[in-house]
């Protein structure tokens, strides 16, 4: 990637992952208090105080490229000659390293974004489910300027209405849209092997990606953390075991996710979480970056109520 080159991402994190990485706050723009959730004229409401964290993406690339460099890394932006060591690929969603390492297709997402004028609430985001967005959703999140990155995922055959579809969640939210930007993304289940050799996939090449959100800083930080592990340890294939235990189940289950609110009538499952009260559960015991929290009795309740029967498509969901 180029690093002159703006990043396309909404840069939110949880606060959980800027405790485990405190050097991000010199990234950090705006802070978060919960987020609105709609679908099909349903709506509920999740809040709880510095519960994320936007970053300024761009700012933060340049800035990981700066620690990488002081740190003796040979960083290659556009192609690798080869030479001796390790060879890391952090060469984002279509990484030309990945088939070095693993024959596992990856599935995407195309994320199309726009930044735009926002007169809504500066402390919540937004995730609005409808006709905008075939397998994923749009978003709001505010950067605390009078500012918001607004966008919204799509399936690579939508890829051509891209331009259409964020019109259409820009006239839903009261807002103009003329320009957006778009990038890749990996929404896909995990890869079962991140390492082969002297190779290692780290970040978007290793789909380190929350399926169920598109964000991928999180498991993008913890895998490099597990790769230094291993290499530390001097045996740089245990960073394959350390993913499949620490990193791989979560992100199966973000996959998951990902596939149950692609299957379900998610106006019914908004008011069912209404209706059972789950709004003060999910402000206290939601995670944006660990769903283990969703397989709690509590939560799983909700599936009887909300599933689909094989093969119906969910309303406003072309």
């Amino acid at each position: 990637m180029n690093p002159e080159r703006k990043v396309v991402c909404g840069g939110l994190i949880s606060a959980e992952t800027l405790r485990r990485y405190p050097f991000l706050e010199e990234f950090a723009i705006h802070h978060i208090n919960g987020a609105v959730v709609s679908a099909g004229g349903e709506e509920i409401v999740v809040k709880r105080k510095n519960v994320a964290v936007v970053l300024d993406r761009t700012v933060m690339f340049r800035g990981m490229l700066e620690r990488a460099a002081s740190a003796g890394a040979e960083l290659h932006f556009r192609r690798w000659e080869g030479g001796d060591g390790y060879l890391v690929g952090a060469d984002g969603a279509t990484s030309s390293l990945r088939p070095l390492v693993t024959k596992q297709k990856v599935s995407y997402v195309l994320g199309v974004q726009a930044e735009l004028p926002w007169e809504g609430e500066e402390d919540l985001v937004r995730v609005d489910f409808g006709p905008w967005s075939d397998v994923f959703f749009g978003w709001v999140i505010p950067l605390g300027n009078g500012r918001a990155h607004v966008g919204l995922g799509l399936s690579l055959e939508r890829s051509s209405e891209a331009k259409t579809r964020l019109k259409l969640y820009g006239k839903y939210l009261g807002l103009p849209v003329e320009r957006f930007e778009a990038r890749l993304i990996p929404v896909s289940p995990p890869l079962r092997r991140v390492a082969k050799g002297k190779v290692f996939l780290v970040g978007d090449a290793a789909v380190h990606t929350k399926a169920s959100t598109g964000g991928g800083i999180a498991y993008g930080f913890r895998g490099i953390d597990l790769l230094v592990e291993a290499v530390e340890k001097g045996d740089p294939s245990l960073y394959n075991r350390l993913h499949r235990v620490s990193i791989y189940p979560r992100l199966f289950l973000h996959w998951l996710v990902h596939r149950f609110y692609n299957s379900v009538d998610l106006p019914s499952l908004l008011r069912s979480v209404k209706e059972l009260g789950l709004e003060k559960e999910l402000s206290k015991r939601g995670s944006m970056d660990d769903p283990l929290f969703l397989l709690s009795p509590v939560f799983l309740k909700l599936i009887p109520r909300t599933f689909f029967p094989s093969g119906r498509t969910p309303p406003g969901r072309p």
